[in-house]
């Protein structure tokens, strides 16, 4: 088994990010002068995955006109639109189609120095349909949040994701890369519904997803607070303003 394919989920208006996305899709929003979204497909390539299916709703041309069908980029890209109101589950479930029977899923808003080959072999080891990368919150200052809101069990078996708690026990926070298997969209609600609920209520409640727990630091573009960590995290790994100064 390899993975071959990276889902971007790249829907919603990124209202914590205004005036940045008022003309443009929160993944599109400049880091050093080029968009979010494609450090985070570099990554993918870095890795491998060179088959990228993005999910839209807010201003796709903003991601559709720069992209094209990745030739350029080195990647094949394929999109699925729906409307900017439903949520991320719901564009997922839509987008069903396109899936390959294993693939990485990933919210479009978060870097980590992601190795897909330590991920995998995780993943076939631990023999469940969903794998969830987890930061662990140490309160170094290093994540993006105080507290955890996860806790893994001894055999790595997710047992709680919800809101967040005061106690060293739950071991950190989700950070958006997944690797699912296709199979997991047949237990997915009819209605509109966030992927982050159907965790919680559907898969961490059958034991039937896993955590990958690292140390490793991470970046969002979740507020405009982070946006300007994400451009001092990108220039310790060697980035510099790029002359073009996409905008």
């Amino acid at each position: 088994m390899r993975i071959a394919q990276a889902v971007i989920v790249a829907g919603g208006k990124g209202v914590r990010l205004h005036p940045y996305t008022l003309r443009k899709q929160k993944a599109m929003v400049p880091v050093l002068g080029r968009p979010f979204l494609e450090y985070l497909i570099d990554l993918f390539k870095k890795n491998g995955v060179i088959n990228i299916l993005l999910l839209l709703g807010y201003k796709p041309e903003s991601v559709i006109d720069y992209f094209g069908d990745g030739r350029n980029h080195g990647v094949n890209i394929t999109y699925s639109v729906s409307p900017a109101e439903i949520q991320n589950g719901t564009r997922l479930r839509n987008a069903v189609r396109l899936l390959d029977d294993h693939f990485l899923f990933h919210y479009c808003d978060i870097y980590w120095p992601l190795d897909i080959e330590k991920h995998l072999a995780f993943f076939k080891k631990n023999n469940l349909p969903a794998l969830m990368t987890v930061f662990h919150n140490k309160r170094d200052g290093k994540g993006e949040y105080a507290h955890g809101n996860i806790k893994v069990n001894e055999e790595g078996i997710i047992e709680y994701y919800g809101p967040f708690q005061d106690d060293p026990s739950y071991q950190g926070n989700d950070i958006g890369f997944y690797i699912l298997k296709k199979d997991i969209l047949r237990y997915m609600p009819e209605g509109d519904f966030m992927f982050q609920d159907f965790i919680s209520q559907q898969l961490v409640a059958e034991h039937r997803i896993g955590a990958f727990i690292t140390d490793d630091p991470y970046t969002t573009i979740t507020n405009a607070e982070w946006l300007q960590k994400t451009e001092e995290f990108f220039k310790t790994m060697g980035y510099r303003q790029n002359r073009e100064n996409y905008v």
